[in-house]
């Protein structure tokens, strides 16, 4: 089990795998590759105080699986996977897959 706890509004996330080689037998070299984009979220931060002093509690949970933004986040080392770092509005869709 990792531990690590994200911040404020912060969000641990998984990527899923990318395909690199096909049934067919085709390989995509990894600079043709489209960052992956969705992922399961592994852990979550509190949320965040905003200006008027109201807090907004993260509504993201652990367990979530995720559609982000191409390129939000920070990747981190974590135990030897890689996993991202990133703020719960880079979330565009939760899905069921």
């Amino acid at each position: 089990m990792i531990d690590f706890k994200p911040l404020r509004d912060n969000i641990l996330l998984k990527l899923d795998n990318k395909i690199t080689e096909w049934d067919c037998g085709i390989v995509i070299p990894d600079q043709l590759q489209e960052p992956a984009r969705e992922g399961t979220v592994l852990a979550v931060g509190p949320g965040i105080t905003e200006e008027s002093g109201d807090f907004l509690p993260t509504s993201t949970k652990a367990g979530d699986r995720v559609i982000i933004s191409s390129y939000a986040g920070l990747e981190v080392d974590l135990d030897g996977d890689t996993y991202l770092v990133l703020r719960e509005n880079d979330i565009l869709a939760y899905t069921n897959d």
